[in-house]
């Protein structure tokens, strides 16, 4: 995972926490077939890699993660967020992932502290 230089360490950068997501999600299921009884170690995993990476960049941010797996079966999924908060600092990404067997939606929420 390579480290982000980015001018403004105080505003959240949706495009690079979503190719640090990317990275994350393909590290922890890559060609992983769907599992159900791998399903809660598999989000566990995304959502603590994603945390980690982003911790690891050094930003004042508070971080939420949430992970969706789910099987290919042809159903559908729809997801949807809403925030209140200071857009001029705060936050948030999704990065949809699929392969062979399943989707995996993750999002980040990004709160800036203030220090």
């Amino acid at each position: 995972m390579e480290e982000y230089n980015s001018g403004d360490e105080g505003i959240f950068n949706a495009d690079e926490a979503s190719i640090s997501v990317k990275e994350c999600i393909e590290g922890v299921i890559g060609g992983t077939d769907y599992n159900q009884s791998k399903v809660n170690q598999l989000t566990a995993g995304v959502v603590e890699h994603c945390l980690s990476h982003l911790v690891k960049q050094g930003r004042p941010f508070k971080y939420m993660v949430n992970c969706t797996i789910m099987q290919k079966s042809g159903t559908g999924l729809h997801t949807a967020n809403s925030c209140y908060w200071d857009t001029a600092t705060d936050g948030s990404c999704t990065v949809r992932w699929e392969n062979r067997s399943m989707y995996c939606v993750v999002s980040v929420f990004a709160v800036a502290v203030t220090l």
